[in-house]
Parts: structure tokens; sequence; C-alpha cells
């Protein structure tokens, strides 16, 4: 009887182990874009580039991503660079992706005004907190 029960589960056991894999694959994926787009942003805002008609798009994503980051890490998805902390210290992970969407919008609203100088200190607040975040709660690859 034991063993009738565990072959039944085995299969669900499996899927959720491939399920958690293409999880935590698609967050690095989602992760590696957030970067590349915190890369533009530093193009535009600090080198220079002389396409600022394409920032807003790169800032907009950065705050959707921090608004639905916690929905990337949901219990039972450890793995990858995600270190366990973030699962122990929720309601600070949250605190901290809530405050990550707070400094894009507000490099947006400097963008908007075109204050190159809010611009600039935004930039780096928004940099500090993605930085904060992955100082505690990612393992180095």
């Amino acid at each position: 009887m034991r063993w009738t029960i565990l072959l039944l589960l085995l299969p669900l056991s499996l899927s959720a182990v491939a399920g958690n894999r293409a999880l935590v694959k698609y967050r690095q994926h989602v992760m590696e874009a957030s970067h590349d787009h915190m890369k533009a942003i530093g193009s535009l805002v600090l080198d220079g580039v002389p396409l600022r008609g394409q920032l807003p798009g790169h800032i907009h994503a950065i705050e959707t991503f921090a608004k639905e980051l916690p929905a990337l890490f949901p219990r039972g998805s450890e793995g990858g660079d995600a270190e366990r902390m973030i699962w122990w210290r929720w309601p600070d992970f949250k605190a901290r992706a809530h405050k990550t969407a707070q400094a894009a919008a507000a490099l947006d609203t400097a963008a908007v005004a075109g204050d190159e100088g809010r611009m600039h200190k935004a930039y780096y607040a928004l940099l500090d907190s993605c930085k904060s975040c992955h100082h505690d709660y990612r393992q180095e690859p």
C-alpha cells in the first residue's frame, strides 16, 4: 500500500521539481533583463547617448519589474542565485522591492521634468536600491 501511494505521488513530485527549475530559470532571465535596462538607463542618463526618447520605456520596465518582483519568489522556489533569507525576511524583501519601484518612479519624474541633476541623483538612488537588495538577498555566483 505504501509503495502504491509513493508511486502515485512520484509524478507530482517530479512535476513540481521541473516547474521549480523553470520558474528559477525564468526569474534569472527577468533579472538579467532588468540589469540590461539599468545599463541602458545609465547610458542615456550618464553617458549622454542621444536617444532620450527611449528612457521612459527603460524606466517603466524597471518600475514594473520592481512592483512584480515578489511574485517571482513564491515559497518553494528556492534556487539559482536567490539567498534563502528572502523567504525568512519576506516583509523586508517586499519592502525593498517597493522602495525600488518608488526610486524608478522618482527617476521618471526627474526625466519628465528634464532636470539633469535630479536625473543623476535619482539614477544613483535607484542603483543603490538594486544593489542593497542584491547585497542581502543574492548569492554570489
